[in-house]
């Protein structure tokens, strides 16, 4: 059990905002039959809400046709710092060329008109994981009072900068591109441009300890958890 529940960690992460219960059910089922961990938001907790504490690797907003509410919904997604880095993919029952163009603009990474294949879907969430997982990161990562800036090769910690590796930076950028999401030692040193073969895995440990004392340094509660049977996770 306790197995299974690493190796779920490891799945892509899929919020569902589906106001219909039915169709909400459904969705949520197809996507943990295709092997990701789907998640809605519960207890009343608005969809906003809901991406910031689970935060997923897509978000899907199904929704039967446009309206003010979903489109104010996708800008309060793109406008809100916590939530704007996520993918948002609308589910929609208009394919008018109008309410697409107006639902891109305002920041939605992909849209798919009802109705839609099993097979259609997957290929769309592929892609966003593969951007995802591209290393091709926003030139400007956030997290708390943490600034990542890919285009000067800097990290600032409340705008002070502070010295990393190579290696060490890469694996806060990776951390920074996923908050909350857990990394194998593996994955962190692929992110790392390091090869299995080439390096003792547990290397990885010690470059943690080196980001932790950094983040750390100014007496800020930054946590760089240890996932246990998997390997760390920041925040």
């Amino acid at each position: 059990m306790l197995k299974q529940k690493a190796l779920d960690l490891l799945k892509p992460r899929i919020l569902v905002v589906e106001n219909g219960m039915v169709e909400r059910d459904s969705l949520f089922r197809q996507l943990q039959d295709s092997g990701y961990a789907a998640c809605v938001a519960m207890d009343g907790k608005t969809p906003l809400q809901a991406a910031r504490d689970e935060r997923p690797d897509i978000v899907l907003f199904n929704c039967v046709a446009p309206n003010d509410y979903g489109f104010n919904l996708c800008r309060s997604f793109k406008q809100d710092s916590a939530t704007r880095q996520m993918p948002l993919i609308i589910l929609s029952g208009s394919s008018g060329e109008e309410d697409k163009v107006k639902g891109l603009e305002l920041g939605a990474d992909d849209y798919l008109s009802k109705p839609y294949s099993s097979s259609e879907l997957a290929a769309r969430l592929h892609v966003q994981l593969r951007r995802i997982d591209s290393g091709k990161v926003r030139p400007c990562l956030t997290f708390e009072r943490i600034a990542l800036d890919e285009d000067a090769l800097r990290v600032y910690i409340e705008g002070r900068p502070v010295h990393l590796g190579p290696t060490e930076y890469r694996m806060l950028a990776a951390f920074m591109s996923r908050p909350g999401r857990p990394f194998t030692r593996e994955q962190l040193l692929e992110r790392a441009g390091r090869r299995k073969g080439d390096v003792d895995i547990r290397s990885v440990d010690v470059h943690i300890g080196r980001l932790r004392k950094v983040l750390n340094q100014k007496k800020t509660n930054y946590p760089l958890r240890t996932i246990r049977g998997i390997g760390y996770a920041l925040g």
